[in-house]
């Protein structure tokens, strides 16, 4: 049973929002990343922002195999500083010091400066989670998903 044109469109509608803003986060957040690496005054970060855009609309427009030989680079590249991350932590994993259960602080002790401080850092471990949304956009533009869609995703 459906509820309806209206309730559809709606989510839709709060859908593309989400992508919208979504992606300008990214940039955002990207152009960021960019100021500080570069060490390029703030006022420069529209120009990556506007960089970053067209060399998107580009990359997409190309199509084809362009844009999966750069999603493949860029999954490669991604795991690989997750694995760097992982052994390079793994000397100074300490759960007596960095996981304790127990609340010195009558704060929350399920995590470590308590609720909000979860909330603060929790759209950090999310961005892992943000490339698995792409496949179902590019898979509309091939005939066949199933064999020309990398193995990886």
């Amino acid at each position: 049973m459906t509820l309806g044109f209206y309730p559809g469109f709606l989510v839709a509608y709060i859908d593309c929002g989400e992508s919208v803003v979504y992606v300008a986060a990214a940039v955002y957040l990207l152009g960021q990343m960019l100021t500080v690496i570069s060490g390029a005054p703030r006022s420069f970060e529209p120009v990556y922002w506007v960089s970053f855009f067209l060399t998107s609309i580009a990359i997409h427009a190309k199509g084809g195999w362009m844009f999966w030989w750069l999603n493949r680079i860029l999954a490669i590249l991604s795991l690989s500083i997750i694995l760097i991350y992982i052994i390079g932590a793994i000397g100074s994993a300490d759960f007596d010091t960095y996981a304790l259960m127990e609340s010195s602080d009558n704060s929350d002790p399920w995590f470590r400066g308590g609720g909000m401080e979860f909330m603060r850092n929790l759209p950090l471990p999310c961005w892992f989670f943000v490339g698995v949304e792409s496949i179902n956009l590019a898979c509309k533009d091939l005939a066949l998903p199933k064999t020309k869609v990398p193995r990886g995703y």
